[in-house]
């Protein structure tokens, strides 16, 4: 797995161990050249980092999210560096107070709260088939969004009852959310502040082991159970990973169009909202054969980048 973002004329490239690369996105427009990739060091390494979730990049500073094992305790982190071509050398933000055995950090956007510029991070929730009512919790950060404070540094759960988000797209005051639900059942949410979004409670998925004779583990309709509804989800399940918005300007045919990525499913889908951004009017899936774990759009060069982990491969799609 490996995770990508845009700097000026620059592709940088973090795997999920840590290493971070260079690349001038000319190289990837011209088939006569190689990909001329630059290793910058980096004290990630100096950290026992068990996975990096993120890496996100705004004006001249990279943030990159993830796990830290400190003496057998998982540790959430967020730490950010200077852009340098040379090295970077990263400073932690955010450490979660408390360990954890599996929750993870999951996407980052830069996102103005209540006039103040910060962090819109998500953390996960729960193990893979063991539920935990945590995500419904406001005592803890675990199943939520949390917005981390630039300037003052302060923290505060944003939304709670969250699974495993694995995209974030931020556009303004309208805030998308991809989610894996457990067998079945991935959802795109519009997060609003201090809503609920009813895991493990309420789920369109169900368990793993879950025997289709038997009556529902989940609760399904989220209304009527005080939480917020997703206004999409994915039957079957597509392994769902990030969301990015389309700019209008890319094509006349499509307008008010995101682009969801997925694993499993091995595809894109171009996902057109209402004009009230609170349902879907078409999903449209492009089957792509690779494991689509982070996309970017390159404005300049109006290309998508996707980041195919099966075999550590760069994909471009262009007009």
């Amino acid at each position: 797995s490996f995770f990508i973002d845009i700097f000026e004329d620059d592709l940088i490239i973090i795997d999920y161990l840590g290493n971070s690369y260079f690349s001038k996105i000319e190289y990837l427009l011209n088939k006569k050249n190689s990909l001329n990739i630059k290793y910058i060091e980096n004290n990630l390494k100096e950290k026992n980092i068990e996975r990096v979730y993120d890496v996100l990049i705004d004006e001249q500073n990279i943030y990159v999210a993830f796990v830290e094992d400190v003496n057998q305790c998982r540790k959430i982190v967020l730490s950010k560096a200077e852009i340098n071509s040379q090295k970077l050398n990263f400073d932690d933000l955010f450490v979660s107070k408390t360990c954890h055995k599996s929750a993870g950090p999951g996407r980052m956007q830069i996102y103005n709260f209540s006039s103040e510029k910060g962090i819109l991070f998500s953390i996960s929730s729960g193990s893979y088939n063991d539920p935990s009512l945590e995500a419904q919790q406001k005592d803890n950060i675990y199943g939520k969004t949390v917005f981390f404070n630039l300037q003052n540094k302060r923290y505060s759960i944003f939304s709670l009852g969250h699974r495993v988000i694995q995209g974030l797209s931020v556009n303004e005051d309208l805030i998308l959310a991809t989610e894996h639900g457990p067998r079945g059942g991935d959802e795109i949410n519009v997060l609003k502040e201090n809503h609920n979004y009813g895991w493990p409670i309420a789920s369109y998925g169900e368990k793993y082991d879950f025997k289709y004779n038997k009556n529902p583990f989940f609760k399904k309709d989220h209304f009527k159970h005080g939480f917020q509804e997703p206004i999409y989800s994915f039957f079957p399940a597509i392994g769902i990973s990030e969301i990015i918005k389309l700019p209008n300007g890319f094509s006349k045919m499509h307008q008010n169009v995101f682009i969801v990525s997925s694993l499993y499913g091995k595809s894109i889908f171009l996902i057109k909202l209402n004009n009230e951004n609170n349902g879907i009017i078409y999903s449209e899936k492009i089957f792509l054969n690779e494991r689509i774990r982070d996309l970017k759009y390159d404005e300049k060069n109006e290309i998508i980048l996707l980041a195919f982990e099966e075999n550590g491969e760069l994909g471009i799609l262009a007009k």
